[in-house]
């Protein structure tokens, strides 16, 4: 751990640890614990990639550590049962019908170990034309049983892959610094749910990516997480958050805006973008 990821990791400890034990609470501290964890990453870890790529795993461990941060302003939220956003948005709500169209097996990365559920949903979202689209994203679940209210639900926002189908994430092995975040989450009790964004992965082929458009991003996320809800059932809680880098920040930051749209219990975001 090199003086600026110790400097992160000291922050974030004692900025969470005097935080509530309630969802929100949980998330913070899991996060704290991700980014420690990270920073110890070592040989297991070690790609043989070229150096750009080595250059993003980096910045990636950079953002998972100031993105976790920056959730100090919504760490103090409390664990009712109602919406707890504020504020005004423009999001008009998901009234999309039985938004789950086809659920496979995700099999590129194997998270047996931790997750009971692998999948790769293709559901429905109101896509940038005003128009219900199909998009994909993919859902795990943990091994733990679920708790009276149902596992709490974090979207997972990814950062730019590209903007051809087969750059979706969900057609793609994972890079081990996510699937390490990703295995953390589903061991606290958080179901994981990892939208590939409009246009982007799609079956039909049909459709656009809408590249860093802020309010498809947004509602690829929420639509998503209204799916992933309604599949699980009783197994899901109605809370949620958002956590993404790069890219993934402002799609985070867009399901903030619009998460009203879900008519779910909102819970904070962490997000962050690239600063070169």
């Amino acid at each position: 751990m090199n003086a600026v990821m110790l400097e992160y990791y000291i922050a974030m400890k004692k900025s969470f640890a005097k935080q509530p034990e309630n969802t929100l609470g949980k998330f913070c501290k899991c996060m704290v614990k991700i980014a420690a964890e990270s920073c110890s990453l070592k040989s297991e870890f070690q790609i043989k990639t070229s150096n750009r790529e080595d250059d993003m795993n980096k910045k990636l461990l950079t953002v998972l550590l100031s993105g976790s941060v920056a959730l100090l302003s919504a760490c103090n939220d409390s664990d009712n049962d109602h919406d707890s956003s504020t504020g005004q948005s423009t999001a008009d709500l998901n009234n999309i019908q039985n938004p789950v169209v086809t659920t496979t097996a995700y099999t590129a990365t194997d998270l047996s170990a931790v997750a009971a559920d692998s999948i790769v949903m293709t559901y429905k979202m109101k896509g940038i034309q005003g128009k219900e689209v199909q998009a994909t994203a993919m859902v795990f679940t943990p091994k733990t049983a679920a708790p009276a209210g149902g596992w709490p639900i974090v979207a997972w926002a990814h950062g730019t892959t590209g903007v051809a189908d087969n750059c979706a994430p969900s057609r793609n092995a994972m890079n081990p610094y996510i699937q390490s975040m990703i295995a953390k989450l589903l061991a606290e009790g958080f179901v994981v749910v990892a939208p590939d964004y409009e246009g982007l992965g799609e079956p039909g082929g049909l459709e656009l990516h809408p590249f860093l458009n802020v309010k498809s991003e947004g509602y690829a996320i929420t639509d998503a997480v209204v799916a992933a809800h309604q599949w699980l059932g009783v197994k899901a809680s109605s809370k949620w958050v958002t956590v993404g880098h790069s890219q993934g920040g402002q799609a985070a930051l867009g399901a903030a805006q619009y998460a009203p749209r879900a008519k779910l219990n909102y819970k904070g975001t962490v997000a962050e973008n690239d600063r070169g």
